[in-house]
């Protein structure tokens, strides 16, 4: 979700169909979210103050087992401490 929002904003149809193309790969897995999904989502919510989508993002990946969760938001970088390994891109590139 997060990744085609900008293309689809600059009406960027090639971007988009590489991400499309990319979450479309055998290799790349899909979360089923469940209760235990919602309630780590609320805690980080709750905690950290990150808003809907990006405490669900996180609790997905930590919820399911995810190695590294790479992100251009450095806020989500705190509370992922000592749950999953964060990858945080420069915001300025």
């Amino acid at each position: 979700m997060e990744c085609r929002v900008l293309p689809l904003r600059r009406q960027d149809q090639q971007l988009l169909a590489r991400y499309d193309s990319f979450f479309g790969l055998p290799d790349s897995g899909h979360v089923a979210m469940d209760a235990a999904v919602f309630d780590l989502d609320t805690n980080l919510r709750a905690q950290h103050g990150l808003k809907t989508p990006d405490a669900l993002h996180l609790a997905a990946a930590i919820h399911s087992g995810c190695d590294e969760f790479w992100t251009r938001d450095a806020r989500l970088a705190k509370a992922a401490a000592g749950r999953i390994a964060m990858i945080v891109f420069d915001e300025t590139r």
